[in-house]
């Protein structure tokens, strides 16, 4: 794959009020704040688009169900079906969760969207006020579909404290861990089952000092060791394999699969899989060349991993379109969280400045 690429769209924030989630569909890019709004960006108009409300709580996950009709979660007290097939007159569906909406609980409490299932599911606090953590044991998590509308009470969800949510595949949750030996462990919620399991321990003297931005990719994960290296983890020998490594620290990462199915001698059908394809071998090291992983470290470069190797990688204020900035000026530098998204066509990366949505080809 050739990867030129143009910036072709800058969504401005204002500082101290970031984005917290972008999503990608073959008619535009969706996205949302911590303050409660909720923007696309149309790529038939070019232009950008609001909703009319602002919704009292975070806008914490955003997920396309088809090309105009996307799934989004309002902080743990609702969930929205938002229809953006006329982006003039953007429609949404409210809907409320059965689950108790406690205020003092919503910091707490962390919604995972995969497709169109919700999990909603209650992780201890860290303050020490007393009536907050007490508080957190009597709550259950519940799973909420948004195309059926189905809710259901899953229970208590046993998460220690000083433990770091992850990621969900719509059948199992992810999260890390801490002891207070300094060890620390991936640990695994399986829906079905209703339990939940020691997955890996890894040993602080293993040379796994910081463990982040871990991701299901089918039974596997993937996830970045002491910021800058990406390794991939198979659960099944429990052995780690690394891929790549930045020289700064990583701030974004996001993962997506190309399948390519011949029409013709010169026609491919490209289709985005999200986390449905095996990778080879382990101890071959080699991964599905289907398989990209993007990641975006502190000093603004952006690798492209595909074809097992780093095939690109690029300083995102060369991109063509890019806007001029000052020197002294940085677009990683206030310790948000930062997302990617990624569709046939497009890159998408949040920043200190806003959304960036560029083109690739």
């Amino acid at each position: 794959m050739q990867h030129s690429m143009r910036l072709i769209q800058h969504v401005k924030i204002r500082v101290g009020e970031p984005l917290t989630c972008v999503a990608s569909s073959e008619k535009g890019i969706a996205f949302g704040s911590i303050s409660g709004y909720i923007g696309f960006y149309s790529f038939s108009t070019q232009e950008i688009y609001y909703v009319k409300e602002v919704f009292e709580e975070i806008i914490r996950q955003i997920e396309f169900s088809n090309s105009e009709i996307a799934y989004a979660c309002v902080g743990d007290e609702s969930g929205l079906v938002i229809d953006f097939r006329n982006p003039d007159r953007i429609q949404y569906t409210s809907i409320q969760y059965s689950r108790h909406h406690n205020l003092s609980q919503c910091p707490n409490t962390i919604p995972f969207l995969f497709k169109d299932i919700c999990l909603l599911v209650p992780f201890p606090s860290t303050s020490a006020k007393e009536n907050q953590i007490d508080s957190y044991y009597k709550q259950s998590s519940w799973m909420i579909n948004f195309e059926t509308r189905d809710q259901n009470e899953l229970g208590k969800i046993t998460i220690a404290p000083y433990s770091v949510p992850f990621s969900f595949n719509g059948k199992k949750l992810l999260w890390l861990e801490y002891h207070e030996n300094k060890d620390k462990s991936f640990m695994v919620y399986d829906i079905q089952k209703q339990s939940s399991d020691k997955l890996y321990s890894f040993p602080h003297k293993g040379n796994y000092e910081f463990v982040s931005h871990a991701k299901w990719y089918n039974d596997q994960i993937i996830f970045v060791k002491n910021n800058k290296i990406v390794e991939i983890f198979d659960p099944q020998t429990l052995t780690s394999v690394t891929l790549y490594q930045h020289r700064s620290h990583i701030v974004a990462l996001e993962i997506f699969v190309i399948n390519q199915t011949p029409s013709n001698k010169d026609n491919f059908e490209i289709e985005i899989k999200h986390e449905e394809e095996k990778l080879a071998d382990l101890e071959s090291k080699r991964l599905e060349t289907s398989l990209m992983i993007i990641t975006i470290d502190h000093s603004e470069q952006m690798y492209i991993y595909q074809n097992n190797k780093v095939s690109k990688i690029i300083d995102l204020r060369k991109i063509p379109n890019f806007p001029s900035l000052a020197k002294n000026s940085y677009l990683f530098d206030m310790g948000y969280p930062y997302y990617l998204s990624i569709d046939s066509k497009h890159i998408n990366f949040t920043s200190d400045i806003g959304l960036f949505i560029v083109e690739y080809a």
